[in-house]
């Protein structure tokens, strides 16, 4: 068996930090250790407010070692260091009391209070943790609005806390300004973004930021009209008001637009010719996007939506010739061999459960006062436990085989209209790899026991790229 883990959890969130305090702080504990005990995980600039579990790849490996039983004390500095988020923090809290892993925080001083196994407790202390990760978000979004390190158009001068036009852009951010203004449309728009991208070496999204970021007029409006004196501005704040008055409604629907079109990336078409993934471009002016490819070859293209076309097509075809019923036969003997082997078990533990409590009642007749500590006892409540484990794991495959009945009727119903995320849903349980060639596309499924003979070819009668 595996030897379990001591791990050192130490996090900073921004790269100025360094991590020497957490790392003095727990020194005392990796002295008592083995150097084959002790793993040690260093999240390096990840803010706890910004950052969820998902972009945190160190707390991931860590609460999955957790969960595979691997860890036996986990050290920390503080609460703070492992999660900002109360209800982050109170799932990782279970996690660790479920799998019996001991927290140890290293600070000392300060009205810290150690860690304890009381949830209540824990999650009183953790509201006071996400608190003030908030009030630390807000003074820093607050300080950066009013003091950023850095601004473009902007020169920043430390000594006199002051931020000048760079000569650089100045004039050409000016004319923006200006001419973002005069756009009526989002074919307008889209024209002057390209023209400008160029000027100014700034992407779609960062244009649109600078349109809508009153601090270009000299003013924080978070809060009230807050004139920033140590900004010279590029434009009036009543410029920036009509500005926003007038465009808001174009600048979001332009930002919906891009996002739309980078998160609509869902399949990973490789090119026939090379064998090499085909690279997703998009047109924010014709809201368009396609896959492409011509690394010295013929260019291979072929447009999003056709793309799309072709997949539905051949996903309604491999859902006609999907065996539902047989897939649900086998579903509830599976469940059924299941249950059977849950019972017997059920009962072996039952038997077990009646000679013990035989053994207890007969071993002796005087009271004894230490009844909880005797072996038989405990033995006793671990054949109980396992037993209740037993059953609701019956209870939940009898729910299981209810819901496999209840779905396959509505499965069929359901897929009727396929909308996009339901396409990407289908993609990935039916199709294995897509080739695409100057002339045609080859789709190979997935090997499915449940998938009868499919059609070989489908033409598709599409966009230019079919």
């Amino acid at each position: 068996m595996m030897e379990k883990k001591h791990v050192f959890f130490r996090r900073v969130s921004t790269a100025g930090q360094d991590l020497t305090m957490q790392q003095e702080a727990d020194l005392r504990y990796r002295d008592l250790l083995k150097e084959n005990q002790i793993l040690i995980i260093n999240e390096d600039a990840i803010s706890a407010n910004k950052k969820s579990i998902k972009e945190r790849p160190e707390m991931k490996q860590l609460i999955e070692w957790i969960a595979n039983d691997r860890i036996a004390v986990l050290y920390a500095f503080d609460r703070t260091r492992l999660f900002r988020d109360y209800y982050e923090g109170m799932s990782f809290q279970e996690l660790c009391l479920k799998h019996e892993v001991k927290i140890v925080y290293t600070s000392h001083g300060g009205g810290h209070i150690q860690a304890t196994n009381d949830i209540f407790l824990e999650g009183f202390l953790g509201m006071f943790s996400d608190i003030e990760g908030k009030n630390i978000a807000r003074r820093t979004a607050e300080a950066r609005r009013r003091h950023p390190p850095k601004k473009f158009g902007y020169i920043k001068y430390k000594e006199t806390k002051t931020y000048r036009k760079d000569s650089k852009n100045s004039s050409c951010l000016m004319d923006y300004f200006k001419d973002i203004a005069k756009v009526s449309n989002m074919d307008e728009l889209c024209i002057l973004l390209d023209d400008y991208k160029k000027k100014l070496n700034c992407d779609l999204s960062r244009l649109i930021t600078l349109a809508s970021d009153p601090f270009y007029a000299g003013y924080d409006l978070s809060n009230g009209n807050n004139a920033l004196k140590h900004v010279e501005p590029y434009m009036t704040l009543e410029d920036y008001q009509k500005l926003q008055n007038k465009k808001s409604e174009l600048f979001k629907a332009f930002e919906e637009r891009i996002k739309r079109l980078e998160v609509q990336e869902t399949f990973q078409p490789i090119c026939g010719c090379c064998k090499r993934p085909l690279l997703y471009r998009s047109n924010v002016k014709s809201n368009t996007a396609q896959y492409s490819c011509s690394r010295k070859h013929q260019r291979v293209t072929i447009g999003y939506s056709d793309l799309v076309c072709i997949v539905e097509q051949v996903v309604r075809e491999a859902f006609k010739c999907l065996d539902i019923k047989r897939l649900v036969k086998d579903a509830v003997l599976s469940v059924n061999s299941y249950k059977k082997t849950i019972k017997s078990e059920v009962q072996t533990l039952e038997t077990q459960i009646n000679k013990h409590m035989e053994e207890l009642l007969l071993a002796s007749s005087d009271y004894n006062p230490n009844w909880e500590s005797d072996i038989k006892y405990k033995k006793l409540e671990k054949l109980k436990f396992e037993q209740g484990a037993l059953l609701e794991a019956l209870e939940e495959a009898e729910n299981h085989l209810a819901d496999a009945k209840r779905l396959s009727k509505e499965f069929e119903s359901y897929l009727l209209d396929i909308s996009e995320p339901k396409l990407a849903w289908l993609f990935s349980l039916f199709v294995h790899k897509i080739h695409v060639y100057p002339e045609h596309v080859d789709i190979e499924m997935v090997k499915f026991d449940y998938l009868t003979e499919i059609k070989k070819e489908f033409i598709y009668q599409g966009g230019e790229s079919a």
